[in-house]
């Protein structure tokens, strides 16, 4: 299911956009397959701190990215962590009260300018009001002051629209990790059987 959500999301990318993509391609898998030890390392060590619940935190180009990481450590940890994924801008007000001091708050930013300038706002934000325990995903020449732990992007060089398949490893390696810390099998996370690795029960209605 992980690969196949990376795989369809590449493909389906590569439908409309395989020549802006293209000239990145092997600079930024290569960059991923160098560095994959890397954020095993840094998944496994932010698994091991105490997560009460998550927010998934990433501009509108990249919800996708955010929703599948948010289903990831949902699924992962047989719903034992409550997770949320939104916008920056769309946590202020109402879903900011989801957070906890403890919360992990995994954040993508932009590589757009201007649109970072508001989510490092409510970074900054969330610091201020001891919300959460903020990662952040970034290019390193690009550091957060609000963040808390800094994970590399992996294609930082990349407009927003392009970067859903190369960014999404590492909360995938994150979601593992809490499985494990939670005692459960990767390979079978749901000790009840609520979920399976094949949807089963599934009926085809003629309209």
């Amino acid at each position: 299911m992980t690969s196949s959500f990376s795989n369809l999301a590449f493909a389906g990318m590569c439908l409309g956009r395989h020549k802006e993509i293209s000239q990145h391609l092997r600079v930024v898998c290569n960059r991923v397959k160098g560095r994959l030890a890397e954020l095993e390392e840094r998944a496994a060590g932010l698994a091991a701190e105490p997560v009460s619940r998550a927010v998934i935190l990433a501009s509108a180009p990249m919800m996708g990215w955010a929703q599948e990481a948010a289903l990831k450590i949902l699924e992962m940890s047989a719903g034992r962590i409550p997770v949320m994924s939104e916008t920056h801008l769309g946590l202020r007000h109402g879903p900011m009260s989801f957070l906890r001091t403890d919360a992990l708050v995994l954040s993508i930013l932009s590589t757009d300018p201007l649109r970072r300038r508001y989510e490092e706002d409510l970074l900054n934000e969330l610091r201020a009001k001891q919300l959460g325990r903020i990662v952040a995903i970034t290019s390193e020449d690009a550091p957060v002051a609000a963040a808390a732990e800094i994970v590399s992007a992996m294609s930082g060089e990349l407009p927003d629209h392009l970067r859903t398949p190369f960014e999404i490893v590492f909360p995938q390696l994150l979601a593992y990790h809490l499985s494990l810390q939670a005692g459960l099998d990767p390979d079978n996370p749901s000790p009840g059987a609520v979920i399976t690795r094949v949807v089963q029960g599934v009926r085809i209605h003629e309209g």
